[in-house]
C-alpha cells in the first residue's frame, strides 16, 4: 500500500500546473521553396486544316506543305489553297516569337527569271495567331518576318495560316518552295 501512495504522489507531481508551466511552445517555420525558371517549349506541329488540296507531313525536325493541286492544269495559273498549321507552345516567361518567310513567296529556283508572261514566284499571305495577337503579311519576292513576341508567359497554340494568292500570270514549270521559319526563345 506504500508503494501505490508514492507512486501516486509522484504521478500527481507531474501533472501540477507547476510543472505544466515549466514547458513552452515554441514554433519552427520550415521553408518549402520551388524555383520555376523562364524557358519555352514547342512540340512538333500539327495539321489543323488543309482542305482537298493540301497535304502535311513531318520529316524529324521539320514539316512540309504540299499544295497537291498547285495550278489549273488549262491555264497554268495559281489555284487558290489554304493550309493552317498549330504549333503548341509553353513560355514561363516573357519570350521572343517570330516567324519568317526566307523567299518572300514560293520560288522557282530553276529558272532565273519571269519570261514570256509566265511568272517564277507564287505569293502568299502568311498569318500568325499567338496568345491573343494576331498579324499578317503578303509575300512579295523579298523575305520578311512577323514577330509576336509576349511580355508574360504564355500556353497555347501559334496558329499559322498560310493561304496562296491566285496571279494573273500562268507559273513557269519548275518545283516552288519557301521556308517558312518559327524561332522561339525566351526574353530573358
Amino acid at each position: 500500500m506504500m508503494r501505490a501512495l508514492v507512486i501516486f504522489a509522484l504521478a500527481a507531481g507531474i501533472v501540477t500546473p507547476g510543472f505544466a508551466a515549466s514547458f513552452t511552445t515554441t514554433a519552427q517555420p520550415l521553408t518549402v521553396l520551388g524555383d520555376v525558371p523562364v524557358r519555352c517549349r514547342m512540340a512538333q506541329p500539327l495539321a489543323v486544316d488543309g482542305g482537298s488540296n493540301t497535304t502535311f507531313t513531318q520529316n524529324g525536325v521539320s514539316s512540309e506543305i504540299d499544295f497537291t493541286n498547285f495550278v489549273d492544269s488549262s491555264t497554268g495559273k495559281l489555284n487558290a489553297s489554304h493550309a493552317q498549321i498549330a504549333f503548341p507552345i509553353t513560355c514561363t516567361g516573357a519570350q521572343r516569337l517570330t516567324i519568317i518567310t526566307q523567299n518572300g513567296g514560293l520560288t522557282n529556283a530553276n529558272v532565273a527569271g519571269a519570261a514570256n508572261g509566265f511568272a517564277v514566284r507564287a505569293d502568299y499571305t502568311l498569318e500568325a495567331n499567338w496568345a491573343s495577337t494576331t498579324q499578317s503579311l503578303q509575300t512579295d519576292g523579298a523575305a520578311a518576318s512577323l514577330d509576336i513576341s509576349q511580355n508574360t508567359p504564355q500556353s497555347g497554340q501559334l496558329v499559322l495560316n498560310v493561304t496562296l494568292v491566285p496571279g494573273d500570270q500562268p507559273l513557269e514549270a519548275g518545283s516552288y518552295d519557301d521556308a517558312i521559319v518559327v524561332q522561339l526563345n525566351t526574353a530573358e
